[in-house]
């Protein structure tokens, strides 16, 4: 009999389609004691692994499997998946070639490719398998919604909330497809979906993180509808919901932010040391929703630069030798900030650049567009000191009104509660005047009121810090095809707008608590001009 048939099997593989990881381990384990040298078995162990995070040993059950059954697609495309969650992207797209050119049947193997190819930026590839595993299985509600988000990143909304909608109707407990859904465009009195979004709640939801995401899916289209007071009502409810999930202690980055400033002095800043030449980064930082897209797909419509997205890259490498060194990634912020300073930045730069390959060298130049690069500044500048720094400014109430009003996926966990965002605010802004202060003229500080005032002005400043010619291609982003998987994905399909400069207004008095904390420690509340 096979193993997928034994029941502590089926279990475990519910267990883990339900997210209940320590039941689908127990099952797992049982089913270990009975049957040895299985790659079924070894292979949901590895899926288990992934969804617990636990990449290194669910790497080691999928090499396990491979050598079990080494020509076996699926075993493959696990294995890619396990490499691209290690950052490990080059060496996952090796593996996904290999498992394509077994040519997979299931459409389970095609829907973890399409992962893959998404994890690794490889857009048109993860359409390619989504529609695949659509085509094979039509009635397998999780490769609709794959789909869907794919076809929003290549910005084909009304493919994509068809593809929604298909969802709801097959799941309707799917509250995250809700949330998706609503944010595809602007809702409109004829048509939208606050009747259907308000009977969920009234009909009550058992989880509260899933019903987090109906309340923001409200706040958003209420906000489209101009009910501004029912809008924030929903959100408030929804960004409560969020924090009350949440481990997270604001003043812990506080005081990373702290140790930064601290250990990058001036001084160690403009000690003459060697880093490695390249003009090929551009680094675009700043906080979330802030305007970081905005500034990507104006130079990436640039004909000498492509976009890389949002890398975690930087951080990966210069973190790595500490971790080595240490033998753990547990280590106090002070002392990894003193590690920090004892790289060999010439070889960071080498190594961050060419963890990015398999993404960059199309162009003369790539944008690294992830915002919390702000934090590696200083350390950028030693490992790459001819590469460019964009940061991307904005009021301080629009940026924390932006940020409040998103659901992040396993980021940006200070910006649930005013009271956190105000802490973190405040701790980056003063992060980037010391930055400015040891690095004067180093960085672009780029306000995203100003691109919104004067787009053609702006763009010029943008390009000549990045020693780029003009090209009118930059006033036209908008047209730009290349995907987008941020937030703002949709919003950068359309030609430059200013009605969210000023949008936090409308909550004035909800956000006051907000305000009087900027005010009481010299921040400006108001749009500058």
């Amino acid at each position: 009999m096979s193993v997928t048939r034994l029941p502590e099997y089926r279990q475990a593989a519910r267990a883990l389609k339900a997210g209940k990881l320590r039941e689908a381990r127990r099952h797992a384990s049982r089913l270990a004691l009975r049957v040895s040298d299985s790659a079924e078995l070894l292979s949901l162990q590895a899926a288990i692994a992934v969804a617990g995070r636990q990449y290194r040993e669910a790497l080691e059950s999928i090499e396990r499997a491979e050598c079990l059954a080494p020509g076996d697609a699926g075993i493959l495309a696990h294995k890619a998946n396990t490499l691209a969650a290690l950052r490990d992207h080059a060496g996952a797209m090796r593996v996904a070639d290999r498992a394509l050119r077994l040519g997979p049947r299931r459409s389970e193997v095609f829907s973890t490719l399409g992962s893959v190819f998404t994890r690794c930026d490889q857009h048109d590839r993860s359409l390619r398998c989504f529609r695949e595993a659509v085509n094979r299985d039509p009635e397998d509600p999780v490769h609709h919604y794959n789909l869907g988000t794919a076809l929003r990143f290549k910005g084909d909304f009304a493919g994509a909330e068809a593809c929604f909608d298909r969802v709801l109707r097959q799941r309707p407990g799917d509250f995250e497809t809700y949330y998706a859904r609503s944010g595809l465009r602007t809702q409109s009195p004829e048509n939208n979906h606050v009747a259907e979004l308000e009977a969920l709640l009234e009909r009550g939801i058992r989880d509260p993180r899933k019903e987090t995401f109906v309340c923001y899916a409200l706040a958003k289209e209420l906000e489209d509808l101009c009910d501004w007071s029912r809008s924030f009502h929903y959100l408030q409810r929804g960004a409560r919901l969020k924090r009350q999930h949440l481990r997270y202690d604001v003043q812990r980055d506080v005081a990373k932010m702290q140790a930064l400033r601290s250990g990058f002095t001036k001084e160690m800043l403009n000690r003459p040391k060697p880093g490695h030449d390249t003009v090929e980064p551009i680094f675009v930082v700043g906080l979330p929703r802030a305007g970081s897209t905005l500034v990507e797909r104006i130079l990436s419509s640039h004909s000498q630069v492509s976009s890389a997205g949002e890398l975690q890259n930087f951080a990966v490498e210069s973190m790595r030798p500490i971790h080595e060194r240490l033998g753990t990634t547990q280590v106090p912020i002070e002392k990894l900030v003193e590690h920090t300073l004892d790289i060999d930045f010439a070889d960071l730069g080498g190594r961050y650049l060419e963890s990015t390959r398999h993404l960059t060298g199309q162009c003369a130049h790539f944008i690294d567009k992830m915002p919390l690069n702000f934090l590696y500044v200083g350390l950028i500048h030693l490992a790459l000191p001819e590469a460019r720094i964009v940061h991307i400014r904005r009021n301080p109430m629009a940026a924390c009104y932006a940020m409040l009003k998103t659901v992040f996926k396993g980021a940006y966990p200070f910006s649930y509660a005013l009271d956190d965002l105000g802490h973190y605010y405040l701790a980056y802004h003063r992060l980037m005047e010391h930055w400015n202060d040891c690095l004067p003229g180093r960085m672009l500080n780029l306000d995203y009121e100003a691109i919104i005032d004067d787009q053609e002005g702006a763009t010029r400043t943008l390009l000549g810090y990045c020693g780029l010619g003009w090209e009118q291609a930059c006033l036209d982003f908008h047209e730009l095809e290349t995907p987008s998987t941020t937030a703002s994905a949709v919003e950068v399909r359309r030609p430059l707008y200013s009605t969210s400069v000023a949008r936090w207004k409308r909550f004035e008095r909800e956000l006051k608590p907000l305000a009087d904390f900027f005010c009481d420690h010299g921040l400006q509340a108001e749009p500058d001009g």
